[in-house]
């Protein structure tokens, strides 16, 4: 099946890695459903129940599904775990193709206009941002650093010289910090800070043509740092 057929399709987006996740369907380049699980749920325990609950209102079926955007981190170490390995399930059962997207990429598309620097953030626990920096170049932007974790203060001092907007959790995470330090409060920033979800990340794909398809087990999480799983083994191997 083309690339093309693909996007015209059913598709299913996974929001995984700011917990607790959302999920939305869409075909031709419309929003058909979306859901944000409630606070304190688990997308691992809401996810199938969700979905099933989604295709009856849309009365279509998984067997429907053609392929899976998803959004591939930085982010929660869990929900990453999580939402890859129901995307990788769906796209096998279905001979789909799994469409990872960077979460921070997703978020920089619903920022506003009017500012030299795009700043979105994502709540990276032990005192930490994930986040990377953009800037809009008419109708597009472009991401002009690498993803990065850093702490608060770190962030205010790379960009406090530029008209920036900093959002998104991680901003709301350690918002009394970036207030203090000349850095916001922005016009509706209540509203921004909560833009990452399944529906704005399906409407960034559409938007964009340049975002590849792979095999199910080809597609690889974006992690910018290790796991504490991983910090722990590798501590017990000293």
């Amino acid at each position: 099946m083309s690339r093309c057929s693909h996007r015209k399709g059913l598709l299913l987006a996974i929001e995984p890695t700011d917990p607790p996740g959302s999920i939305a369907l869409g075909r031709e380049g419309r929003i058909l459903v979306f859901r944000s699980l409630s606070p304190g749920r688990q997308l691992s325990e809401d996810f199938l129940p969700l979905l099933s609950e989604m295709f009856h209102e849309v009365q279509l079926d998984i067997s429907d599904i053609e392929g899976v955007v998803l959004c591939a981190g930085p982010g929660s170490f869990t929900g990453i775990r999580v939402g890859f390995s129901f995307a990788y399930g769906i796209a096998q059962a279905r001979s789909a193709r799994i469409y990872p997207v960077p979460t921070l990429d997703t978020m920089a598309f619903a920022s506003p206009g009017g500012y030299d620097l795009i700043v979105p953030a994502l709540d990276a626990r032990k005192g930490e941002v994930y986040t990377a920096m953009y800037r809009w170049d008419g109708a597009d932007f472009g991401r002009v650093s690498e993803y990065i974790s850093i702490s608060p203060e770190n962030l205010i001092y790379k960009v406090i010289s530029h008209k920036c907007i900093v959002f998104g959790p991680g901003y709301a995470r350690y918002r009394d910090i970036f207030n203090r330090n000349g850095v916001g409060p922005y016009p509706g920033e209540q509203e921004l800070n909560g833009v990452l979800n399944a529906e704005t990340l399906l409407r960034y794909f559409y938007r964009r043509d340049d975002i590849p398809g792979v095999e199910a087990e080809d597609a690889r999480p974006i992690y910018v740092r290790p796991s504490e799983a991983e910090l722990k083994f590798s501590r017990r191997r000293l």
